[in-house]
């Protein structure tokens, strides 16, 4: 069995009579890019998709966030709160309200929440520079890390902005928060280089993750484990088990700012670059197997600042230091190779959902052949006579 790493996908495989699963080798390549936009006048700072996946938010250090429709980039609306860098956006769960965070703390307004339907402001607070933002799966709650040279927070309060509290036991900047799938738990993380678990509404400290070597930059649950998985970005990226506070996995990422999911949770998605927040430059992106850690695919030259996963698995979306946002295809991958006699079975992850097998018998010379007609499936047999190199191209949806 020979191991090609070529642009085309992560892993390409030759076929031949084995099993195989992917090894640890990573593919290293562009983003597969839908589109891509000059969204903002300075740096973009935050992404959020909408929950069913139709619009994107950005938010800039212009002072603005904007939403997209993921379908085709079009502009659909802009939120202007004057000077101050919009350094954290979400969407409600119903997809009617916009919540942004932003570092004005001068004018002691910096949360805010907008009506996505006209765009009209329903209330603005705050007091102390806002880093992240999350709203609770039932939308009933609006958490946000804040902090600034004197101390850190995480400001939990109602989206009717009826009641509130504010959990003060970080002891720095509040970078990161992030509720648990069945919001019974809120997660935050913090320049005093730990993460801490929260019971909602209570805001009762159920968890302190104390064994980060450096700034905790990002906090993620992940989407189908209840509350019991919580991956953290500081200069590696762990993984959680929250019940007790093991240690489940470490990813030898570097400085991990940014740290998401995928739609079905197999996928661990990181930005490696300095704190976003007090700097200019952003990172690669990298795509890591949940179940065992291994890097599948890098994205070298994203300089990406911000990264947002599609609920719908299809999308990921990345800010950039040159302004622009970017959505791409999340990436794909061939997992499984089986060969029996002259048969290969070949199983794919990834992609949009309509994929087109190829393959070549050489790659220096001649050119990749369809096999068969595009499909929607994740697996597909072939009969294989020679050593075939196979491939696997996600395909837009017609």
């Amino acid at each position: 069995m020979k191991l090609i790493n070529i642009q085309q996908l992560p892993v390409t495989l030759a076929g031949a009579l084995a099993v195989l699963t992917v090894p640890s080798l990573c593919g290293q390549s562009s983003p597969d890019v839908v589109w891509r936009t000059n969204a903002h006048d300075y740096e973009v700072m935050s992404l959020a998709f909408s929950p069913d996946g139709s619009m994107l938010a950005s938010g800039g250090a212009d002072g603005v966030a904007k939403l997209w429709r993921v379908s085709d980039g079009a502009l659909l609306r802009i939120f202007s709160m004057g000077q101050s860098t919009v350094a954290a956006v979400a969407i409600s769960p119903d997809g009617q309200y916009l919540a942004a965070g932003t570092d004005d703390d001068e004018a002691r307004r910096t949360l805010y929440l907008w009506r996505i339907e006209d765009g009209v402001l329903l209330w603005r607070g705050g007091g102390i520079p806002v880093y992240a933002v999350a709203f609770s799966p039932d939308g009933i709650w609006l958490a946000c890390a804040q902090g600034d040279w004197m101390s850190g927070r995480v400001s939990l309060v109602r989206v009717d902005w009826t009641s509130g509290k504010v959990l003060y036991d970080h002891s720095d900047i509040v970078l990161a928060v992030d509720f648990s799938p069945d919001g019974s738990l809120l997660a935050s993380g913090s320049f005093d280089r730990t993460a801490k678990v929260w019971s909602v509404p209570d805001g009762v400290l159920v968890r302190d993750l104390i064994e980060h070597p450096d700034v905790v930059q990002s906090v993620k649950f992940h989407p189908l484990l209840s509350s019991d998985v919580l991956a953290t970005g500081s200069s590696d990226t762990r993984l959680w088990r929250v019940r007790d506070g093991a240690v489940l996995r470490i990813l030898e990422s570097r400085k991990t700012s940014t740290v998401a999911f995928s739609a079905d949770g197999r996928l661990v998605a990181t930005v490696e670059g300095p704190i976003k927040f007090f700097s200019l430059t952003g990172g690669p992106i990298r795509f890591w197997r949940t179940s065992d850690g291994r890097l599948l695919v890098t994205h070298p030259d994203a300089d990406a600042r911000a990264l947002a996963l599609s609920p719908d698995g299809k999308w990921f979306a990345y800010g950039r230091a040159d302004r622009t946002v970017v959505l791409a295809r999340m990436p794909l991958w061939i997992s499984e190779v089986t060969c029996t006699g002259n048969e290969v079975t070949l199983q794919w992850q990834g992609g949009t959902g309509r994929y087109q097998l190829q393959g070549r018998t050489n790659l220096m010379a001649g050119q990749w052949q369809d096999i068969g007609d595009p499909t929607t499936n994740r697996i597909a047999t072939h009969r294989c006579l020679n050593q075939m190199f196979y491939r696997v191209q996600s395909l837009p949806n017609p």
